[in-house]
């Protein structure tokens, strides 16, 4: 073997080693990079903020909760919602006041949305959660609702025969409910006397608004 051969061989030889790492570097470079510039894009983007209708019901559930435990509240606003506005009702109810201090969207939404606040109370009227002698609590049919948007599956086996709510097997695949049922054991009946009042349930509040002061 020549000089030139052997100048060449030793050349090569020597840079073989270090292909390898360099090419992996490279690639861990590159893989790196990628990765930087997804999250400082992903971080760029706006977040979508939250449905204003669901900051909404989530707030007119707190009144339900509310509303639960101060009857006499609960049937000043059932007769007369415009009652959140008078100083002498909410003078006579600081509970209830302190509560709207809190909670200034229940306030907004039952005097400029008014409807949404009738037709949820006549929903949960036709339920037996409001009236004279409601059976149910306004917090158990709140709570079913988001049972079932969370368990579809459950809605599907209800819909075609609601006399299934008592059914020992989606009881024992549904432990959570079946607890449920159990606390509430007037439920299952106002369930199987009008199904339909729980398994629709309309969006209340897809409604205008309106702009009206608190009265004295």
């Amino acid at each position: 073997m020549n000089r030139k051969s052997r100048t060449t061989l030793h050349r090569n030889s020597n840079r073989q080693p270090y292909a390898g790492p360099v090419l992996l570097v490279v690639l861990l470079t590159a893989g790196l990079w990628s990765l930087f510039s997804a999250a400082a894009e992903q971080k760029s983007l706006p977040k979508k903020p939250l449905p204003a209708q669901s900051a909404e019901r989530t707030e007119m559930e707190t009144l339900d909760t509310f509303l639960d435990s101060h009857p006499n509240v609960a049937a000043g606003l059932h007769v007369n919602p415009s009652l959140v506005r008078s100083g002498s009702f909410l003078a006579h109810n600081r509970d209830f006041s302190a509560y709207l201090d809190a909670h200034p969207t229940v306030e907004r939404t039952i005097t400029e949305r008014p409807d949404v606040f009738r037709n949820r109370e006549q929903r949960l009227e036709l339920a037996g959660a409001v009236g004279a002698n409601p059976k149910l609590k306004r917090t158990s049919v709140n709570w079913f609702d988001h049972y079932l948007m969370a368990h579809p599956s459950v809605e599907t086996v209800l819909r075609p025969d609601p006399n299934k709510i008592d059914s020992p097997d989606l009881k024992a695949a549904h432990a959570d409910l079946a607890q449920f049922l159990k606390t509430n054991p007037a439920f299952s009946e106002n369930f199987r006397k009008r199904p339909a009042v729980f398994l629709n349930r309309p969006d209340f509040f897809a409604q205008p608004r309106l702009h009206t002061k608190r009265t004295k």
